[in-house]
Formats: C-alpha cells, structure tokens, sequence
C-alpha cells in the first residue's frame, strides 16, 4: 500500500510541475499578431467642433491674431473666447476659458516672424503670463476658398 501511496504522489508532483512549467512558458512563447490582425477598437468619432473661426473680410491672419490678443491683454475675454479656432472652443468651456485667463493675465505680446506655406499661415506669439513665465502661441491658418480660417493653436512655456 505504502507502494502505491509513493508511486501516487511522485506522479501527482510530476504532473504538477510540468503544469506549472507549461503555463509559465505559454506567456513567454506568445508572439504578437501579425500587422494589420490585432483587434482594435474602432477610431472614436470626430469631435464636433462647431462652425470654423473665420478671419473677417479684408483682414490677414496676423489682424486675427492681433485681435485676439489685444482683447485677453485688456481683459475682454469674451471677445478673446470668440476669436480661437473652432478645435480650441469645443475643448474648453468659455467660463472655464474666462476663469483661467483672469488667473493669467497678460501685459504685452510681441507677434514673431510668421511662416506662409501656400494657402498655411503659422503665426507665432511670445507674451509673458507674470508668476507663470514667458510662452509661445503658435497659431495656424489655412486659406480655403478664398478665406482665412484659424484652425488651431498651441501654447507652450518658451524655452
């Protein structure tokens, strides 16, 4: 009996080792699937943006610009609100847009050497929000149909 009892637990050791063995090499084995064959989620649908921020008739890109921050400089930031591209709008609430800016107002701006690329325009901004430092907006703008529309910014500290 004694007999049975050991050859038992020698197989019942073996079959567990090479369970275990066998279940930490699955992982190690596995190979990603070939490009194009892994299952994604679907893209997310495009956000609505709402209408684009179209530069008015007769005015360049860099008017647009000026009047934008001309109107944050002297604390017309509902004016300011209207004048960002439409992408900026709908990521940013306007009381939020208003509550920050009063937390970060400017003095002065000074607009740098813009860059025109066909029908794209990219204009640079360098103004200083006082305990938060010197930043660069960096504006873009392309023309469709004969008008200017602002498509987005992005400001970053300088340096």
């Amino acid at each position: 009996m004694k007999k049975i009892l050991v050859i038992s637990i020698v197989i019942l050791a073996a079959l567990t080792f090479v369970g275990c063995k066998k279940s930490a090499d699955d992982g190690a084995n596995q190979q990603p699937p070939a490009q194009g064959q892994n299952d994604q989620a679907p893209a997310p649908a495009p956000q609505n943006v709402g209408p684009p921020t179209v530069v008015e008739d007769g005015k360049k890109p860099v008017d647009h610009v000026t009047k934008y921050f001309d109107a944050y400089k002297d604390g017309r930031l509902e004016d300011a609100f209207k004048l960002q591209p439409a992408e900026t709008k709908a990521k940013q609430p306007e009381k939020d847009f208003i509550a920050l800016r009063k937390g970060m107002p400017i003095d002065d701006y000074k607009i740098l050497p813009t860059q025109k690329t066909g029908n794209t325009e990219i204009i640079p901004v360098e103004y200083d929000i006082g305990q938060y430092g010197t930043w660069i907006s960096t504006w873009t703008f392309e023309k469709k149909d004969g008008k200017w529309t602002a498509l987005r910014y992005i400001a970053n500290p300088k340096g």
